[in-house]
């Protein structure tokens, strides 16, 4: 129980009146209280059966393919390991660009989206050599040069990026007036292989006779 203990002063106005002010309450409180062991008893108990019911929280990391890249970079000078990131999509660039192209009347032949792969322009020096059927078509500074194979002659690009071949190219490669020949830019080697109808059709026969779905073996 709590006992309320009220005390009333008494003072005199300035008329001599008599008037009662209340005084503040003191409030005594007569509960009884617990011992400070049986206080930390009841703390340590009351954990032990709040832990099981609420988990302790624990930061969440994502991993540092979620995390942008300013986040990886701040990880990395903070001493952790960040994995590097592999491209499993990246295609590797090609070794040789094609073109089956037609060749008309006059030896011309429209290569312009070959050529751009060798950067060659109108006006470009290049000769052109046969090796073993195959025409093949370089700058003056070609290393067909250094293999003793004789140069057959020069080769014209005009201004639309057509490639002329010379009445001797066609006459000595095999080339007739409306045939298909197979244009392969090689950027690495700076070098345009022209294959003539004759050894394209020799070469597609080889390839299928070795994987069995016919042709002359």
């Amino acid at each position: 129980m709590t006992e309320v203990t009220v005390e009333h002063n008494v003072d005199a106005d300035p008329q001599g009146s008599r008037c009662p002010i209340p005084a503040l309450p003191h409030i005594t409180d007569t509960r009884p209280r617990l011992a400070d062991s049986a206080l930390q008893v009841v703390g340590v108990a009351d954990a032990d059966i709040l832990a099981p019911v609420i988990p302790r929280a624990t930061p969440v990391c994502p991993p540092n393919s979620m995390m942008p890249p300013a986040s990886r970079s701040a990880r990395s000078r903070m001493g952790l390991t960040v994995p590097p990131i592999h491209h499993a999509n990246t295609v590797p660039a090609p070794r040789a660009y094609y073109g089956l192209r037609a060749v008309d009347s006059s030896g011309r032949v429209t290569a312009k989206e070959v050529l751009d792969t060798l950067r060659w322009r109108a006006n470009d020096r290049l000769e052109w050599w046969l090796v073993h059927g195959l025409v093949v078509v370089g700058g003056a500074d070609s290393t067909l040069r250094d293999r003793g194979i004789t140069r057959g002659g020069r080769l014209g690009i005009d201004t639309q990026g057509n490639v002329r071949l010379s009445m001797r190219l066609r006459r000595v490669a095999a080339i007739s007036s409306g045939s298909r020949i197979l244009l392969v830019a090689r950027p690495r080697e700076k070098t345009l292989v022209i294959f003539p109808s004759p050894v394209l059709d020799d070469v597609a026969v080889r390839c299928m006779a070795e994987r069995g779905i016919g042709g002359e073996s």
